[in-house]
């Protein structure tokens, strides 16, 4: 059993992120892939390793409205980062919370 407080949604989109912590560099990005999300987070593969506890900045490419809990620019923290399987075209999968802007 899942501990979610919100319904996962599926989907497959594109996002542009990028870190808020000086390691990743200046005008530095990763194009990824979303594959899931509600109201609270997202799950999204990627060759750039984000490591748990980076803030990044992602911008939605082609994605859901926002009315259906996905949010098309947003602030998130990355909770976890774990390896993709051999079938995945990207190395990690990431687990993002969206910051509260409201806190």
């Amino acid at each position: 059993m899942e501990k979610r407080a919100s319904e996962r949604q599926y989907c497959e989109g594109n996002i542009v992120c990028t870190s808020f912590n000086s390691s990743f560099g200046i005008n530095q990005y990763s194009r990824s892939k979303v594959l899931n999300y509600s109201q609270d987070g997202i799950y999204f593969e990627s060759d750039y390793a984000f490591k748990p506890r980076t803030y990044i900045f992602f911008r939605g490419e082609g994605m859901p409205s926002q009315s259906s809990g996905f949010r098309t620019a947003a602030v998130g923290e990355v909770k976890w980062c774990n390896e993709t399987s051999s079938d995945s075209s990207y190395k990690y999968g990431f687990g993002v919370k969206y910051c509260d802007p409201y806190l």
